[in-house]
C-alpha cells in the first residue's frame, strides 16, 4: 500500500491508501501480481514461485481460496476450486503423464465421484477416496473389456458385471447385474 501525509507540520496523520493491484518481488524469486488486503494477497492475482510453478485465480487471506488454475513445475495443470491452498470441490487435473482427471476434490485429493482419462486410451468412471478408485466404478481398459463394479483403496472388487471386448459383432457379458450409469458425473 502506499503512505499519504496528511495535515500540518504539527500534526502529521498516515493515511493508508489500498491500491486494488500491488506487485511484489521476493527474494527467493518468486512473484506476486495482484490484489492485496492489508498486506495479504486478497481477490485476483497471479503468484509465480521460482521453481516456475504458477497460481492465477482467486485468494483469500494469503490463501489460495476460490477459482484457479495452478502450472505445476512439472507440466502438469490443475483447473478448478480451492479451499485454503488446497484443490476441493470441482476440478480438471493434467497430469504430465497425459492422464486426464474430472470430477471432485476434497483436501487436495481426488474424492467423490469423478472420469479419469488415461493415456493409454482407459477410463475410470466412478467413485474416489482420497485420492483412490473407492466405491462404485466403470473401467473401461484400451483393450475395450469393461469391468463394473465395487473398487476398494484402489483394487478391484466384487465384480458386478465385466464385458469383454466384441468378438465377430458379439460381446461376450459374464454378469447379469448392472451397475448405475456413471455418464453423468461431471
Amino acid at each position: 500500500f502506499v503512505c499519504l501525509f496528511e495535515g500540518s507540520a504539527e500534526v502529521s496523520k498516515i493515511i493508508a491508501v489500498l491500491l486494488p493491484m500491488d506487485e511484489f518481488a521476493h527474494d527467493d524469486g518468486s512473484c506476486y501480481a495482484g490484489e492485496v488486503v492489508k498486506g495479504k494477497k486478497h481477490g485476483k492475482g497471479r503468484y509465480e514461485w521460482a521453481d516456475g510453478s504458477m497460481y492465477d485465480g482467486e485468494w483469500s487471506k494469503d490463501m489460495m481460496h476460490g477459482v484457479g488454475s495452478f502450472h505445476y513445475e512439472d507440466g502438469s495443470l490443475y483447473e478448478g476450486h480451492w479451499v485454503k491452498d488446497r484443490k476441493d470441490g470441482i476440478g480438471k487435473m493434467e497430469f504430465v503423464n497425459g492422464d486426464v482427471y474430472t470430477g471432485n476434490w476434497k483436501n487436495g485429493l481426488m474424492h467423490g465421484k469423478g472420469i479419469m482419462k488415461f493415456v493409454d486410451g482407459a477410463i475410470y468412471e466412478g467413485e474416489f477416496k482420497e485420492g483412490r478408485k473407492h466405491g462404485n466404478g466403470k473401467h473401461t481398459f484400451a483393450s475395450g473389456r469393461v469391468w463394473i463394479g465395487q473398487f476398494i483403496k484402489g483394487k478391484q472388487g466384487k465384480a458386478k458385471k465385466v464385458i469383454e471386448p466384441k468378438t465377430n459383432g458379439n460381446s461376450n457379458e459374464s454378469a447379469e447385474n448392472v451397475a448405475p450409469a456413471f455418464s453423468s458425473l461431471v
